[in-house]
């Protein structure tokens, strides 16, 4: 049986929103052709911290390409939704990823922290080494060195 890896990689914008919003939900649901949900996995997920220094000269020392728009302020967080996931039936084969992101108390927040701002997004996906090759990665770079 062929293991899969699936991991989501989320561009967010450091919005003041984003940064008061803190922790969000990220649900990622595998599905069939006729919408049977196949695996689901549930995480949860936040913009990585920054303090106030460190962000002041950070936008000090790149103040040039940040005013030219040479560069945006955003955090790219990737996520493993699933490791070593299996396609178990061939009648009930993957056809789509639903991808759902949410705040974990709705109620606790006003409607207008109840969203994400995202700017982009990526789904990566693919085969999971086997032991032997996961073995021979390893020895790459120290093979490199001889």
């Amino acid at each position: 049986d062929q293991r899969y890896f699936f991991e989501l990689a989320l561009t967010l914008p450091q919005s003041e929103i984003n940064k008061q919003l803190g922790v969000f939900m990220l649900t990622v649901d595998l599905r069939s052709s006729d919408k049977e949900m196949l695996a689901s996995s549930k995480q949860s997920s936040m913009l990585p911290f920054e303090s106030n220094m460190i962000a002041v000269f950070r936008k000090l020392s790149l103040l040039f390409p940040l005013s030219a728009g040479l560069l945006e302020e955003t955090r790219t967080i990737t996520l493993l939704a699933f490791d070593n996931y299996v396609d178990v039936s061939a009648k009930r084969s993957l056809s789509y990823v639903e991808v759902t992101l949410g705040v974990p108390n709705p109620a606790s927040f006003s409607s207008s922290l109840q969203s994400i701002q995202i700017q982009s997004s990526k789904l990566r996906y693919g085969k999971e080494m086997s032991p032997i090759q996961e073995f021979f990665r390893s020895l790459r770079w120290p093979c490199a060195f001889l």
